[in-house]
């Protein structure tokens, strides 16, 4: 029973206004007919009227209001899409701008630990650790495919060359990246790799410059260069002329441990390794220098050299009191001598020193001074003395 007159009072409440009209008018037309402005016969019809007019003004008025909410509608759906650009728009700005930073902070210690290894001369198995780390970690997730091909190549171009060629590879490497920040992204790239070599240059460590560091171009002359050798040091030793020769890798380990006494180097469209390799006498002596902290690992007497020259399919054999041989690259010898595979990774040249050792120690006996970056160049008669003497302990 309280539910069914709380229907009706809900009812009643809701109704409320339009049963008051319906009674005032019906009050008014009873009004009207008892002050004769229409007889009692004329009634229904003005009360039809009236409800006709009614009528019309409700479906007028319903239609007004139904298009003023369509608008009100569309209007505020667009007001919530512009909203949810907006909302979308700052949330990719701020996702951008953290990868963004990302990239920045990975570039800065990728070429950090880069930079480090170059100018310490030493690519140990920390620093390798790190820079594969950094490549691994970081560069894969950001860097598109041709910025790591570019890295790649310069990376397994750097290490043992000298700083000429390392500061030209840091640059194109450093302005990859740039690029791929998008910055400076309107110069002319030329420009921007000769600006950070010439960087490079002018904030070169001391160590590169000093006199302990003999920077050989493959173009001087002999005579020259043994000129600036002796400007280093005036100490005697029992060769005509010292020389470092630095291993790629530890394939140069194996061929020793396994009777191929040779030492190889690889070139890439250069050939002042070869160059200088054809310049050693049968009287000098040749140091191998072994990264990682080893320092030499051995002295060697020289006794000629093998050469494959893989643009013109030739091999060339120059032992010390023997003609030349001269033949085609046959399978079995590049198998054999080409230590580093260098014909399957598209070298133009594999350059092997002939050798007999003198000292041999794997585990190295240091390095006396000085800091040299090339595979080959003359070594300081005072550091190879104090190497010999080394080597005999």
């Amino acid at each position: 029973m309280t539910s069914e007159n709380s229907k009706k009072q809900k009812w009643t409440e809701t109704y409320r206004a339009s049963i008051i009209s319906v009674l005032m008018m019906l009050f008014l037309l009873v009004a009207a007919v008892l002050c004769h402005l229409f007889g009692w016969k004329d009634a229904p019809f003005q009360f039809l009227a009236a409800c006709l007019g009614a009528g019309v003004t409700v479906i007028i008025t319903n239609l007004l209001l139904v298009e003023q909410t369509k608008q009100q509608q569309k209007l505020q759906n667009e007001q919530n899409e512009a909203e949810d650009e907006r909302r979308n728009r700052e949330k990719q700005n701020k996702e951008n701008i953290q990868i963004r930073e990302s990239k920045i902070d990975a570039y800065n210690k990728f070429l950090g630990e880069l930079y480090s290894s170059l100018t310490t001369g030493e690519l140990n198995e920390d620093k390798l650790h790190t820079l594969r780390r950094r490549v691994f970690q970081d560069l894969v997730f950001y860097a598109n495919a041709n910025t790591l091909t570019l890295i790649s190549q310069e990376i397994s171009k750097l290490f043992g060359e000298g700083d000429i060629k390392q500061s030209e590879g840091y640059a194109r490497i450093a302005n990859a990246l740039r690029k791929e920040l998008s910055i400076d992204d309107a110069s002319n790239e030329s420009d921007v790799i000769k600006t950070i070599n010439d960087l490079w240059k002018a904030i070169t460590p001391e160590d590169y410059s000093s006199n302990n560091h003999v920077v050989i171009e493959a173009d001087n002359s002999k005579e020259e260069i043994i000129q600036n050798t002796e400007i280093v040091s005036n100490k005697k030793i029992p060769y005509e002329t010292a020389w470092h020769f630095a291993m790629l890798g530890n394939e140069q380990i194996k061929a020793l441990d396994d009777g191929i006494n040779e030492l190889s180097l690889i070139e890439y469209e250069e050939e002042w390794r070869t160059n200088l390799l054809r310049q050693v006498g049968e009287n000098d002596i040749v140091f191998l220098f072994r990264r990682g902290g080893y320092g030499y690992i051995g002295a060697f007497k020289p006794l000629g050299w093998r050469i494959f020259d893989y643009n013109e399919q030739k091999e060339t054999l120059h032992l010390f009191g023997h003609q030349e041989q001269v033949k085609f690259v046959n399978d079995h010898d590049v198998m054999k001598y080409d230590i580093y595979n260098g014909r399957d990774d598209g070298a133009d040249l594999c350059s092997n020193l002939i050798v007999e050792p003198i000292a041999y120690v794997p585990d190295g006996v240091g390095n006396p001074g000085g800091v040299y970056r090339r595979t080959i160049s003359r070594y300081d008669a005072g550091y190879a003395a104090t190497l010999l003497e080394w080597f005999k302990k």
